[in-house]
């Protein structure tokens, strides 16, 4: 050490705090990535859980005890985005034991849900009892 210059202690601990800042940084920066994985990860496997669906578009789907059809509008739309062909039939039908005012004076948004329904090739049902459908003659098996 002769000929050379000893550093001095507070250029040493300068080069120490550097290292250590940028150990931080680097590790900051790996658990961020880590993280960013991980919710791609997740999101992946949702996208391919939202492509599952327990129904065929062709298929007709009933739908008894509606209150503001809120539900059946949102299967109604979702059935008729994956139809192909929308005269291939299926579609959902929808019903609900009150009759067309009462369900009006009870929900200020089934009128629009309604609408919704018919529009995704839908059909709504008033007055229907859930627990006596065979008695009706929409519902008989032919």
């Amino acid at each position: 050490l002769q000929g050379r210059k000893k550093p001095h202690l507070s250029r040493v601990r300068s080069k120490l705090r550097k290292e250590k800042l940028n150990h931080t940084k680097k590790t900051r920066k790996k658990r961020e990535l880590e993280k960013l994985q991980a919710e791609v990860k997740r999101a992946a496997k949702l996208s391919q859980a939202q492509q599952y669906t327990f129904f065929r578009a062709t298929e007709a789907i009933l739908c008894v005890g509606e209150g503001n059809f809120s539900f059946a509008a949102a299967l109604a739309e979702k059935m008729n985005a994956l139809r192909r062909n929308p005269e291939a039939g299926g579609g959902v039908i929808a019903t609900c034991l009150d009759d067309k005012s009462t369900l009006r004076d009870k929900y200020t948004d089934g009128k629009v849900n309604v609408k919704r329904i018919e529009a995704a090739a839908g059909a709504v049902l008033y007055g229907v009892d859930a627990t006596c459908l065979h008695e009706r003659e929409e519902f008989a098996v032919q």
